[in-house]
Order: C-alpha cells, then sequence, then structure tokens
C-alpha cells in the first residue's frame, strides 16, 4: 500500500521536477554521506537531477504501470478466458494450441518481440506488458471455467434454465476471485520487471523519463564515481518486487488456512 501511495503522490512528493538540472552539484553522495546534501536527499546523478524526485516518479513508472497493466490484462483474461471456458470443439482446440504456443515463450521475450514491432516508449512498454501477460490469464481463468463446469453446483444451475451469464455471475465468477487476486497480486512482480528489464536494454522507457530500468543503465557509465545513482533505484526496485511477493504469498497462505477451515 505505500508503495501504491507513492506511485499515485509521487508529483506532489517529489522536491524537485525529473528534469531539473543543478549544474553546481553534480554527482553529490546522499545526505547521509558526510559530502552529501539536506537538499538532495539520495544525491544527485551526472546531470544534477534529483536522485530522490526520479525515484518516486520512477516508481509510478515501474510499479503503477504494472499495476495498470495486470488489471487490464486480467479484465481481458476474464473476458477471453471465459469465452474459452465455454467453447467446446474446433475452437477450443484452435485456441489450445495458440494459448500452449504463447505460453512456452517468456513474457518477456514476447514483450521484447512486440516492443520492436511498435517502437521504444514507456507507451508501447506498457501495452507490450499487457499483451505479454494476457496469455497467461486467458490459460489460466479457461482452466478455472473448464474445471468448474463440470461440477455439480454449476450443473444444477443449468437444470434450472440459467443462461451462461447468469451462471458466470452466480456460479462461477465467486469461485474464481480468490484464485484470480493471488494471480494478479504475483504477476505484478513479473510485470514490474519487463518494465524495467525493457528499460535498461534502451527499447522501453527513454532517457530522461524517470522510468527505473532506464535509470539504471544511464547510470552505469558513473557508476565507479558515484555507486549510489545505480543501487538506490536498483534497491528501490527490490523493495517493489519483494513486497509484491510477500503479499502474493501472504493471500496464498491466507487462502490455505480459509479453505482448510
Amino acid at each position: 500500500m505505500f508503495m501504491i501511495f507513492l506511485a499515485i503522490f509521487a508529483p506532489l512528493l517529489a522536491p524537485y521536477t525529473p528534469y531539473e538540472q543543478h549544474a553546481d552539484a553534480l554527482l553529490t553522495p546522499p545526505a547521509w554521506d558526510l559530502q552529501g546534501q539536506i537538499i538532495h536527499p539520495f544525491g544527485t546523478d551526472a546531470l544534477g537531477r534529483d536522485i530522490f524526485s526520479r525515484v518516486i516518479l520512477g516508481i509510478g513508472y515501474s510499479f503503477g504501470l504494472a499495476i495498470v497493466s495486470v488489471i487490464l490484462a486480467l479484465s481481458l483474461g476474464i473476458l477471453i478466458g471465459t469465452l474459452a471456458g465455454f467453447s467446446k470443439g474446433i475452437r477450443s482446440s484452435i485456441l489450445n494450441h495458440l494459448l500452449d504456443i504463447l505460453l512456452t515463450m517468456p513474457s518477456l521475450l514476447i514483450a521484447i518481440v512486440i516492443v520492436a514491432i511498435l517502437g521504444p516508449g514507456i507507451a508501447n512498454t506498457f501495452w507490450a506488458v499487457v499483451l505479454a501477460m494476457l496469455p497467461q490469464f486467458i490459460h489460466h481463468i479457461r482452466t478455472e471455467i473448464s474445471e468448474l463446469l463440470n461440477k455439480d453446483f454449476v450443473i444444477a444451475f443449468k437444470l434450472d434454465g440459467a443462461n451462461k451469464f447468469q451462471i458466470f455471475r452466480h456460479a462461477l465468477f465467486p469461485n474464481i476471485i480468490e484464485n484470480l487476486t493471488i494471480f494478479s497480486t504475483l504477476a505484478i512482480s513479473s510485470a514490474v520487471l519487463d518494465i524495467v528489464v525493457l528499460g535498461f536494454i534502451g527499447i522501453g522507457a527513454q532517457s530522461p523519463e524517470p522510468e527505473l530500468g532506464a535509470m539504471i543503465a544511464a547510470s552505469l557509465d558513473v557508476f565507479y564515481l558515484n555507486p549510489w545513482t545505480v543501487m538506490l533505484p536498483g534497491l528501490v526496485l527490490f523493495i517493489c518486487i519483494l513486497s509484491t511477493n510477500i503479499v502474493g504469498d501472504g493471500l496464498r497462505h491466507a487462502l490455505k488456512e480459509r479453505r482448510g477451515q
């Protein structure tokens, strides 16, 4: 929740704009260093830009966009996966083969291919991550729907004359929402890594955008002069992924205990 808060309100919390340069403060160490300045808590980069401002704004780019991309992929996955779960015959067979092909490739590789087609930029990175994660959501939801359709309580709904929408709303969705929540939470960390890696290799967010991967890549040349320019964005990235995985693991244990009761 703290990282989400920073992602939303970063423009209000940042003391400087991410592009503002301070010519008299190039590669300033963090404030806790003897040569640091309190007005730049995390120091400055090679162009004199405040790292603290860029890092908290980078949370919005890397972590915030990851959450939005997962929500969008989840929404599309529920729609397509539900339709696929209800489908039978040749349509189901064709979709299964397509999903099997896509799921053999890592989501990052799919995202790289999509960005290579669409072109670099943070907007194209967002859509690339959404499209790269979509097959996983479709496959997961389709599998859940197919298994539930054979349950007795779903068959009872059918015998009562319920249509497909009523079956999904009252019988299927309440039984998959918990697993979808856990799956989506864990997918956020994968989306964060995809966005950061695309920015790091230079085909995602472009400099001077304050995205964590692009910031790390841009500061590698001055790592030996001021390692904090790389370490601090990397540390924030680590915290984002760690906190997301901890929440996902906690949800899994909570769901397991709830089902055990």
